[in-house]
This record gives C-alpha cells, sequence and structure tokens, in this order.
C-alpha cells in the first residue's frame, strides 16, 4: 500500500511540474511574439513614408511653379 502511495505522489508532483513548466514556456513565447514587428506593419509605415514625400514633392513643385 505505502509504494502506491509513493507512486501517486510522485506522478502528482511530475504532472504539477510539467504544468508549470509548459505555463512558463508560453509566457516566454507569447512575449517574444509581441515583440515581432509583422511583414504588413513595416509595410504601412512605408506607405506613409512615401505618400509623406510624394506629398512633399508636389508642395515643392507648386512653389516653384507658382514663381
Amino acid at each position: 500500500v505505502k509504494s502506491g502511495r509513493f507512486i501517486d505522489k510522485a506522478m502528482k508532483h511530475i504532472v504539477l511540474t510539467l504544468m508549470v513548466v509548459c505555463f512558463g514556456m508560453m509566457m516566454v513565447q507569447s512575449a517574444q511574439a509581441a515583440d515581432k514587428i509583422t511583414h504588413e506593419q513595416i509595410e504601412e509605415v512605408m506607405k506613409k513614408g512615401f505618400k509623406a514625400k510624394l506629398h512633399e514633392d508636389l508642395a515643392a513643385n507648386k512653389a516653384v511653379l507658382a514663381k
């Protein structure tokens, strides 16, 4: 009977340890995923920069034509 209790305690300890380890790994992975910049975000920044440059060039051209 004592060996059965020992196995029971050991299994509970192993399961609890695995749950803690899995939870920790999940937290680390989600933290790394939050830091990554997506390709879509890079494209959006590039589009905004291109539009700003285009408007700047158009304003410069209008100023030259107005002279």
